[in-house]
């Protein structure tokens, strides 16, 4: 898929934070350098997640912003160790990549998140930690699924 943009993030100083602060820190490194998109898209991407959770299962979070201002589909990946609330406390990510989403290209992006989620689901949970922990690995896991 050539219209996706990679970002790992690695996370602040101040660790995870609050779900919204973990959203705004991902849309931001989705936005291209610029303040105002990722301002949109972090706003986006809050509202989804107030009608429903894009938690998935096994500590999998996928938010999502759908947007006119970009031009390709950006990811921003960051793996948190031991989770974080998503939002509340029993309900934990492990891994969050937030996907913003050009209007016109809601069919790529629907392809993308089937290839994310089958890719996540095969990897062994004992093993995630170690592969999702190291920022080169999981850039290169997650490049080989957009790649697909």
């Amino acid at each position: 898929m050539s219209s996706v943009s990679l970002t790992v993030c690695k996370l602040p100083e101040t660790g995870a934070g609050t779900q919204e602060e973990m959203l705004r820190y991902l849309a931001g490194a989705c936005s291209g350098g610029s303040e105002k998109v990722g301002d949109l898209l972090a706003e986006a991407a809050i509202a989804r997640e107030e009608s429903v959770s894009t938690l998935l299962e096994d500590g999998l979070a996928v938010p999502h912003a759908r947007t006119g201002v970009l031009d390709r589909i950006a990811v921003a990946a960051a793996f948190v160790p031991g989770g974080m609330a998503w939002p509340e406390e029993e309900n934990r990510a492990e891994l969050v990549l937030f996907l913003g989403v050009p209007s016109a290209l809601v069919t790529e992006y629907l392809a993308l998140i089937r290839h994310i989620i089958l890719w996540y689901k095969r990897l062994p949970a004992g093993e995630r930690p170690s592969l999702l922990g190291d920022a080169a690995r999981l850039r290169e896991e997650l490049q080989h699924v957009i790649d697909r």
